[in-house]
């Protein structure tokens, strides 16, 4: 064979097109799947936000028990503080005082990219003949 023939080359800019569509239609699922990531990162923000604020809450409403149970301690005797009564009050305190809630962060995936896909203008083919070399 000493050149691509006509039979081939038709077959070649068929195969041209079907891959310039098949592109195109690739790049266009890339974008709305882009584009429904972006609206659902959004709305698992707007929760992830919501649940970390109510974690805060209870964690300050916690520091807050907290501080109210040490106050009450503190005001009772020394008898009573070593006392049972005292030392398992002391130790309930204690547990209110380290309750932690831990916020969420969430790591999202990225968007897809159209890296690769080319369009018929950037196809770079070889030559049809080895003359053309």
């Amino acid at each position: 064979m000493k050149r691509i023939s006509k039979t081939q080359q038709v077959e070649i800019h068929a195969a041209i097109d079907k891959l310039d569509l098949a592109g195109d239609e690739l790049g266009s699922e890339i974008a709305r799947y882009n584009s429904y990531l972006d609206g659902m990162k959004k709305a698992v923000q707007e929760k992830q936000e919501a649940y970390n604020e109510a974690a805060r809450e209870l964690r300050e409403t916690y520091v807050e028990v907290a501080e109210e149970a040490r106050s009450y301690y503190e005001d009772r005797s020394e008898k009573w503080q070593e006392g049972e009564s005292g030392q398992r009050y002391s130790g309930w305190v204690d547990q209110l005082e380290v309750f932690d809630v831990e916020e969420i962060d969430i790591q999202f995936a990225g968007e897809l990219e159209r890296d690769g896909i080319m369009d018929a203008e950037q196809l770079e083919l070889p030559p049809d003949s080895p003359d053309e070399v």
